[in-house]
């Protein structure tokens, strides 16, 4: 949960800001790639580049530090979020959302993000 957020703002989930790490799981007992992807919200179009009515969400693996660096920008199609996980493994992520630069609209979107695990 990001909380409210202003107009052309950022947060996100390393350490110097709101520190809530993810972490995946292989509950499973095949080794796992697991994929990311985001979503439209009602009013909000998903964008690499933040815009009117177009907001950013961006996913990190690896070196995630301040100011965010190495974070990629989510989809509407599945992205690897890592190629291969062990069983029992974990996989930890950081993630960031930019606000649209302008919006038509002031109410609470959701702005989901799907995991999904494909055995490999």
């Amino acid at each position: 949960a990001y909380g409210t957020m202003a107009l052309n703002s950022s947060k996100s989930t390393i350490p110097a800001d709101l520190n809530a790490a993810q972490t995946v799981t292989n509950n499973g007992n095949v080794s796992e790639q697991f994929n990311i992807r985001g979503q439209n919200s009602a009013n909000w179009t998903l964008g690499l580049t933040a815009g009117s009515d177009t907001y950013v969400h961006q996913f990190c693996a690896a070196a995630c530090t301040s100011p965010p660096t190495n974070f990629t920008g989510l989809t509407t199609n599945y992205q690897t979020l890592a190629a291969s996980i062990a069983a029992s493994g974990t996989q930890t992520l950081h993630l960031r959302l930019t606000t649209p630069t302008t919006s038509s609209v002031f109410t609470q979107q959701s702005v989901d993000v799907t995991l999904q695990a494909v055995a490999i």
